[in-house]
């Protein structure tokens, strides 16, 4: 792989973690540089020192690269949703680490000691998985379909559906819903989701 290239898709990047010592390299640097600010804005709120973000982002980096040579990282999200994810998980937890002494302890010791990481991890997963699922479903349904089945969703009753959106009675809101849910299992069935 070229050292000046400037986009690599996921899979460069994984082959280039096993190849030679200088590919390796190059894949790190990308990543950090492609996913850096990023990385910052999602975690600044809860961390405001630049030192304690830049070792976030370090452990994140060996957790990542880690994963991605045990094979843990199963590629059901990008390289930059996971290692964003795996910094939020980590900044959530840095600010409980200190010690009596005013030192941190190592927040990846800490939290593989927790036992947490792998759960998080694959809940973080579910959770883009299900995102990415839900603008399939958003993109196979009409306008209408979407704003009866949000508000439902929310909890509204089919009257106060009725009345938010216009329908002359509430048959008509149930219609529509069943009808839009019908609409979005047919759908996915045909595409084996």
């Amino acid at each position: 792989m070229e050292g000046n290239k400037t986009n690599y898709t996921d899979e460069e990047l994984i082959n280039m973690l096993f190849e030679s010592e200088r590919s390796e390299h190059i894949a790190i640097s990308y990543i950090l540089r492609k996913n850096s600010l990023a990385i910052s804005k999602s975690i600044g709120r809860f961390i405001r020192n630049q030192e304690d973000i830049n070792s976030i982002k370090n452990e994140g980096l060996v957790i990542l690269i880690s994963n991605i040579r045990a094979l843990k990282f199963k590629g059901d999200s990008s390289i930059h949703t996971y290692y964003v994810g795996i910094c939020k998980i980590l900044s959530k937890r840095w600010k409980s680490t200190s010690t009596k002494h005013g030192q941190r302890k190592d927040s990846l010791e800490l939290i593989e000691e927790q036992g947490e990481f792998s759960q998080l991890i694959e809940k973080f997963e579910k959770q883009n998985e299900n995102a990415e699922r839900l603008k399939l479903i958003y993109a196979l349904i009409t306008e209408k379909c979407r704003s009866v089945l949000e508000l439902w969703a929310r909890g509204y009753k089919m009257e106060e559906i009725r009345i938010r959106l216009g329908y002359k009675n509430t048959q008509i809101v149930m219609n529509k819903k069943n009808t839009c849910l019908k609409n979005i299992n047919k759908q996915l069935q045909e595409r084996k989701l």
